[in-house]
Parts: structure tokens; C-alpha cells; sequence
């Protein structure tokens, strides 16, 4: 399984640095591994990212290259024993 999460470590919106350390805290304490796209580092990836979301803000939860969102990715991960 192939987890992307785009976040952002400049995010000018405290509540948008809160959600993107909740998602990257909650895989870390299950133990699941993902790879993290920060958009303050590598701003080139922002437009694939809205393109295959539909969406703008961050973060976002890729699971094999499909979008789920954020709270569906926390329940799909739990709902299957990670």
C-alpha cells in the first residue's frame, strides 16, 4: 500500500498546521509508513496535487494514488487493522 500525504510546514493558518500534524501524528502512532510531500518545500507539486483532488487546502491523504481525504483515511486505515 502507497500512502502520499501533502502538507505544509508554512501553512499561514494555525488550524491547517494542527490538521497536518494530526494525519502524520496518527499514521506515525500506528505504525503506518507514508511519505510526506511538503508544499512549502516543493511547491512544483501543488498543481498535481489540486488536479487529482479537486482540492486546494491541505493536508491531503493519497492512498495507491487515489484521493480519500483526511477523516476517510483514518477510518479506511482503522477499519483495517493498521
Amino acid at each position: 500500500m502507497s500512502i502520499v500525504v501533502y502538507v505544509s510546514s508554512s501553512a499561514g493558518v494555525r488550524k491547517t498546521m494542527d490538521n497536518c500534524k494530526f494525519i502524520t501524528d496518527t499514521f506515525d502512532i500506528l505504525k503506518i509508513k507514508y511519505t510526506t510531500v511538503d508544499l512549502a518545500i516543493t511547491p512544483e507539486k501543488r498543481p498535481d496535487m489540486e488536479k487529482n483532488s479537486g482540492k486546494k487546502v491541505v493536508p491531503q491523504v493519497f492512498i495507491n494514488d487515489k484521493y480519500i481525504g483526511v477523516r476517510l483515511s483514518y477510518q479506511i486505515l482503522t477499519d483495517k487493522g493498521f
